[in-house]
């Protein structure tokens, strides 16, 4: 073997343990955080003429300016009473999950 060949497998064999520790420690310095749990909303009993949107999309604004790295993402559904003359509240529930936004 030439001096030159065991030059290069030597470069060969440090550059392996390198990129090998490497790739052992990426995942940890990159590791993401755990995506925050948020908390669910709930409105009082409202009459009608809301929606949805106009009641969790507040919740979610606050929630993206506290977690700017996440996108927020909103389900919501509607309870309903009717009372006596037959007038119907509503009431407004919203769940949000955060999802680390891809870079």
């Amino acid at each position: 073997m030439s001096e030159r060949t065991g030059r290069l497998m030597a470069l060969s064999a440090a550059m392996g343990g390198l990129v090998t520790a490497a790739a052992l420690l990426i995942p940890v310095i990159f590791k993401p955080e755990p995506a925050p749990q948020l908390a669910p909303f709930t409105s009082d009993w409202l009459g009608g003429g809301h929606s949805p949107d106009e009641i969790c999309t507040p919740t979610k604004q606050q929630y993206e300016k506290q977690y700017p790295d996440y996108d927020i993402d909103v389900r919501s559904f509607e309870a309903n009473s009717k009372n006596s003359p037959g007038h119907v509240t509503y009431q407004y529930h919203c769940l949000f999950t955060a999802t680390p936004k891809r870079r």
